[in-house]
């Protein structure tokens, strides 16, 4: 092939990827709508222990968010009630950081922090945020620490209810069933068939058709 040709050919492909990148490129704006806040409830109750529920509210997907909007969050004052299928019943108090971070310790605050999913060294900071959590009133909560018992607390088996109302009058509830533990049937084992120091330990065990799991 000739120079000239091999010149020739050079320019095609630069014309060639010059037309194909220039093609690939397109400036699209696109216009996200406005959506309608709504309440975000994450509650937990385990076996033997009191219940703790968080009451937000929810964030635009492509919305601008930081760390000192956390607080914003929250929805305060709200009416909360945890009940069971055994006729327990009781209130639930909205509960936050600063409320207690005068009587507790920087060490007692991060074990605090860490409970609530957040950076336990944030204790040592004056940024620590007002994190809420509604559960039981501070005296049934102080009598629970001590002594273990409380107005209401999970157990394996039963059912339990959550009403919330809010200051703007929406109600919520919700019905949960705390599935009881299932013990093993029994354990078999066999030696590895490649290394003769280890070994495979089977955990038998029959699965019942209860609630939440048909």
């Amino acid at each position: 092939m000739s120079l000239h040709n091999i010149q020739r050919s050079i320019g095609l492909w630069v014309i060639a990827i010059g037309v194909l990148t220039s093609a690939c490129e397109k400036e699209i704006t696109i216009n996200l709508p406005n959506t309608q806040s709504s309440y975000v409830i994450e509650g937990s109750i385990a076996s033997g222990e009191p219940p703790f529920v968080f009451l937000t509210t929810s964030q635009p997907f492509f919305g601008s968010q930081s760390f000192n909007d956390l607080e914003g969050l929250f929805v305060h004052n709200a009416t909360m009630t945890v009940s069971d299928d055994a006729g327990n019943s009781t209130a639930l108090n909205e509960l936050c950081i600063n409320d207690l971070a005068g009587f507790l310790t920087n060490e007692e605050l991060a074990l605090l922090l860490e409970e609530f999913g957040l950076e336990p060294s944030l204790a040592d900071s004056a940024d620590v945020p007002n994190v809420c959590v509604y559960t039981l009133p501070v005296n049934d909560l102080i009598d629970y620490f001590t002594t273990g018992n409380a107005s209401i607390t999970g157990a394996e088996g039963r059912s339990y209810t959550l009403d919330i109302t809010t200051e703007d009058g929406s109600q919520i509830s919700a019905v949960d069933y705390m599935v009881p533990a299932i013990s093993p049937d029994s354990l078999t084992w066999e030696k590895n068939s490649t290394i003769d120091t280890l070994a495979v330990v089977y955990v038998h065990l029959t699965i019942p058709d209860f609630i939440g799991n048909q």
